[in-house]
């Protein structure tokens, strides 16, 4: 193993022998550069550790082939931002992955849908300032950061000009790391990933902007995100979870009786057909409960419905029991069961053609057509001058008592009353004279 004189660091003449023949065998400057930034580097862990005197020991002047750069102004022309930037996007479109997932405490790495985590807009940036002999610039240096919507001209997205320092200080080798958005600038606005498909980055130092800008790419995982503000997606539907379309093309809302709810305004659903059914063998009902003096509203558009009615109502299986059922539960009467109006001939006006009153009273304003033997019960019967007649049609109309006349086919023959008809005690009187007729 070769010794070496920890003392030569003072001999310069070695170094540049040693510069000297890296450059002989075509070394390229920039690693030439890195060496003797080591060099320097372990000149001074040996000044620390007393090994050698700083005083005897000047320190090793990282000059390749170019004068040192002076002190004070510098341009950006004489040094450039090391070709191998590392551009670290740690981040998604609304924070870090390794911040918001893999380094967040497993019970804090989801949030509530009342409360979702919104992550650090920020991007990390790491690089290397070097003059144009590769040498290190370690000196604070000021930087400026702006994201645009294309790598030539677009429109600027952000500037890194306002908020927290507008400098950056690199280590002995030239490389800084900072945050934009938190350590540099204000914060990111949320529209500069969301509102846009490409974000390019451009860097200033001391008025000198870098060309080309630089295409910010998404981390691997920011392409499949496995939350969205935290709420990771669930095809199941439980809560603090984001809905997805299953694979069948059906949403599915998993919790025990969960519910829809529109805060305000109309509550919308909207399909080419809809069915609004309960699960089969679930024997669940619908329920269908406007608040307050609310209606449900049934309104159809066309003229001639094609199966049945409008409304139509069917069931195959019905027994027992009733097909449409109405329960009022109190002793009020001044309201009808059910009501049909639509328009007076020629006009607007609504009339009503048939109604079922709270006592049960029913109003029909044209014609009842019984196709049954009609059966009357509690019938009040008392003395009056009108009657009810069946005609030939089989129609039921109203008289007054008079000049009446009905024939027994059973005995053939025919009682004409020329006077009114009463009714007392059950007791039927004639008012006038009863005459009979000869049979045939």
């Amino acid at each position: 193993m070769t010794s070496v004189n920890i003392n030569n660091f003072q001999n310069h003449q070695l170094l540049a022998n040693f510069i000297a023949a890296l450059k002989r065998n075509h070394t390229p400057a920039s690693s030439i550069s890195r060496k003797l930034s080591s060099l320097k580097s372990f000149q001074k862990f040996l000044v620390k550790k007393k090994k050698i005197l700083s005083d005897q020991n000047p320190p090793i002047r990282l000059n390749v082939g170019s004068p040192p750069l002076k002190k004070g102004g510098f341009s950006f022309n004489r040094y450039f931002v090391f070709a191998t930037l590392a551009l670290i996007i740690l981040g998604s479109l609304y924070g870090l992955y390794t911040q918001t997932i893999t380094k967040a405490k497993k019970e804090l790495a989801y949030s509530s849908a009342s409360s979702p985590v919104i992550g650090s807009r920020i991007l990390s940036f790491q690089g290397r300032l070097t003059d144009t002999s590769g040498n290190p610039i370690i000196a604070s240096t000021g930087i400026l950061f702006k994201l645009f919507s294309s790598g030539a001209g677009g429109t600027e997205l952000y500037s890194s000009d306002t908020g927290n320092s507008q400098v950056v200080v690199p280590d002995d080798n030239g490389i800084f790391n900072t945050i934009i958005g938190k350590s540099h600038g204000d914060t990111i606005p949320s529209t500069v990933f969301t509102e846009h498909s490409e974000v390019w980055l451009q860097i200033t130092v001391d008025a000198e902007t870098m060309t080309p800008r630089q295409q910010i790419a998404t981390v691997a995982y920011a392409m499949n995100a496995e939350t969205l503000q935290g709420l990771p997606p669930s095809a199941s539907g439980f809560k603090n979870t984001v809905l997805v379309v299953g694979e069948s093309g059906n949403v599915y809302l998993g919790e025990t009786s969960p519910s829809i709810i529109s805060t305000s305004g109309t509550f919308g659903i909207e399909g080419q057909a809809l069915l609004l059914k309960a699960s089969d063998g679930s024997g669940g009902n619908i329920t269908i409960n406007p608040d307050g003096n609310g209606v449900i509203r049934f309104v159809t558009e066309g003229t001639t419905p094609s199966v049945g009615g409008f409304i139509d109502a069917s069931n195959a299986n019905l027994a027992t029991g009733n097909l449409y059922n109405a329960q009022i539960n109190n002793t009020n009467r001044g309201y009808n069961f059910i009501n049909f109006s639509n328009y007076d001939s020629g006009t607007t006006n609504v009339s009503t053609r048939f109604s079922i009153g709270a006592s049960g009273n029913l109003f029909a304003s044209g014609n009842l057509t019984i196709g049954g033997t009609p059966t009357f019960s509690s019938v009040n019967i008392s003395t009056g001058t009108t009657a009810l007649f069946i005609d030939t049609s089989g129609i039921i109309t109203q008289r007054a008592l008079g000049a009446l006349a009905f024939s027994d086919s059973a005995i053939g023959t025919t009682y004409a009353f020329a006077s009114g008809l009463t009714n007392s005690s059950n007791t039927i009187s004639l008012g006038g004279t009863l005459s009979q007729s000869s049979p045939g």
